[in-house]
């Protein structure tokens, strides 16, 4: 009897350790790339970043390769919809298939562009999201280099009216753990040569504007197919830039747009070469 009781117990241990061992705990499928949109919308140009969701996803459907495209949206008129900062994702297997949006988690309500919930964020991703690489589109106002503080311009974002300064950006970044293939900033004035010095170590490539990006923003139903592409980041980003500028001078009403993409390991050249 006293045999058949350790067995007994043997077997309840062992149960419930197969069972620790599934459930929440079973590790998440690791996707060639993972592409994080990350939307501060809590702004005057809320409707028009939200407008980019919807490129997005017409877009999803020309992609080539597998991967995952995760957006974080955080915007004051889409309430309804969205009362809390979201995190959702979209899953495509390169051959067309789009799978449903998937909210992967919500955020109490937040200063969507502070160093601590940019990190917290990025973490979420890797987690709930893991890829061999990563990039990073960032949408929002932005008015580029001086301090956040210094001006009304010379910063990124408008989280009902908070902004971060470029160097915080970048220590967040950094603070992460996680290093770019690109980082396209869906704002304007963020193509200087001070803002990619400082965010050099952040990325390979950085897509950007030196002047105003209209409200349209990129157009993505284009380019999407580019954003998720694991080979040739380089081509990728100068395809992303092409097709930006064709949007704008064959597509949009206004025949006006520019853009540029840095590398950002001849930066640190640059700087010695000039200082």
């Amino acid at each position: 009897m006293k045999n058949i009781k350790i067995l007994s117990l043997l077997f309840v241990c062992l149960s419930i350790f197969l069972s620790a061992c599934g459930g929440d705990d079973t590790p998440v499928p690791v996707t060639v790339k993972t592409v994080l949109m990350y939307l501060v919308g809590d702004n005057d140009i809320s409707n028009d970043i939200y407008n980019n969701i919807a490129s997005v996803e017409r877009g999803l459907s020309e992609v080539t390769s597998p991967g995952t495209f995760v957006i974080y949206w955080d915007g004051g008129s889409r309430k309804g919809e969205f009362p809390v900062p979201t995190l959702f994702k979209y899953e495509v297997d390169g051959k067309g298939s789009v799978s449903k949006r998937e909210v992967i988690k919500t955020y109490s309500s937040q200063n969507s562009v502070s160093n601590e919930v940019i990190i917290n964020v990025l973490k979420d991703v890797e987690v709930y999201c893991p890829a061999e690489k990563y990039s990073l589109i960032l949408g929002s106002h932005a008015t580029g280099w001086l301090p956040a503080d210094y001006s009304k311009s010379r910063s990124f974002g408008d989280d009902n009216g908070a902004k971060i300064h470029i160097p915080d950006l970048s220590k967040a970044l950094e603070q992460s753990g996680i290093h770019f293939d690109y980082i396209l900033f869906d704002a304007c004035l963020m193509s200087q040569v001070e803002v990619a010095y400082e965010l050099r170590n952040t990325a390979d490539y950085l897509i950007l504007s030196p002047a105003e990006v209209m409200s349209a923003g990129f157009p993505y139903f284009k380019i999407t197919k580019y954003l998720l592409s694991a080979d040739n980041s380089e081509q990728n980003a100068i395809n992303v830039a092409k097709d930006f500028i064709d949007y704008y001078k064959n597509e949009y009403s206004y025949s006006w747009g520019t853009i540029a993409v840095i590398k950002t390991n001849e930066i640190s050249a640059l700087a010695n070469i000039t200082c």
